[in-house]
């Protein structure tokens, strides 16, 4: 009697162990998902022998697509938002899916230097690092915290109703990356812009975009990222990779508003210390086109494959 009872628990534990594996498969595999971590899809699908890969934050993901290069493999492990810190992260559990002699584009923007880690998100209990969980070994992230992990990597269940009903009705595809057009009006590019300026000023506690009046934990930030950066590059090199900063370009309505000596003191003076070989395409006319651009500080699918080829002739692919 004991035995039977037995092979009937067993074979009861197997079943819901069955079970329940498909329903977390079809939780981690979901639309809503993939729109919790946009970057997943790319990092779960990445290839042996890339010529390149391109790390960075949003203008970083928004401005490089290699899909379209017939002569040259790359990835984008640009993840949104990104601190030269993670990239740094990225770097080391990445770098092996590079051939020997790769490249390394990293992707900066006028205000990468300013941040040294995002925190937790604001007015909530999650760490902005959760993005970091599926694709990162545990020593790479800060605070890891197991029970994250096994709530949003391991048993998806736990994240409670907001999955469960995944089961039932998907959510629709990301689509953030497949705009192909500018529906905005010139007004709307413009106010586009100026919210951008404004977020960045409340981000930053900036009063203003002049040099002078950097705050110190601005200036502190961006000392760290550079030696940060530093370590970086001579990893790589050790390697025996290529390296390359690209820095992409915005929108006419938003170049306008971020002033060139701004640049040089955030961007391009941090660069130069560094010592790393680079391509400028911010302030150049021919890359400000409205169609090019899905608001005023994002490029489009249109922009980021014209950019990306334009990056890659001039590495000599």
């Amino acid at each position: 009697m004991n035995n039977i009872i037995s092979k009937v628990v067993n074979k009861f534990k197997k079943k819901y162990k069955q079970i329940k594996s498909t329903v977390e498969k079809k939780i981690l595999n979901s639309n809503w998902y993939y729109s919790k971590f946009p970057h997943l899809y790319t990092y779960r699908n990445i290839q042996q022998e890339l010529d390149v890969i391109s790390l960075g934050s949003s203008p970083a993901k928004f401005a490089i697509d290699f899909s379209e290069e017939h002569f040259c493999k790359g990835a984008n492990l640009a993840i949104l938002p990104e601190t030269i810190y993670y990239d740094f992260q990225v770097l080391k559990n990445y770098h092996s899916y590079l051939k020997n002699g790769g490249t390394i584009l990293f992707v900066l923007c006028p205000f990468t230097f300013c941040k040294d880690k995002y925190r937790t998100e604001e007015h909530t209990d999650i760490y902005l690092n959760l993005r970091y969980y599926p694709i990162l070994h545990r020593a790479m992230i800060d605070n890891f915290d197991p029970a994250i992990y096994e709530k949003w990597v391991k048993n998806p269940l736990k994240i409670g109703k907001e999955a469960w009903k995944r089961l039932l009705k998907d959510s629709v595809p990301y689509k953030g990356l497949a705009k192909t057009t500018n529906n905005l009006s010139d007004v709307q590019m413009e106010e586009s812009a100026q919210k951008r300026i404004e977020a960045w000023k409340h981000e930053f506690n900036l009063s203003d975009l002049k040099p002078s009046n950097l705050p110190e934990l601005v200036k502190t930030s961006i000392q760290s990222n550079i030696n940060i950066f530093k370590e970086m590059k001579a990893f790589a090199e050790e390697r025996g990779y290529n390296c390359m900063v690209v820095i992409p370009p915005f929108s006419k309505e938003l170049t306008a508003k971020i002033p060139s000596e701004y640049i040089d003191a955030a961007l391009m003076n941090p660069i130069k210390e560094i010592g790393i070989q680079y391509i400028s395409y911010i302030k150049k006319p021919e890359w400000m086109k409205k169609e090019y651009y899905q608001d005023a500080f994002l490029m489009n699918f249109t922009g980021r494959k014209t950019l990306t080829h334009d990056i890659i002739s001039k590495m000599n692919f």
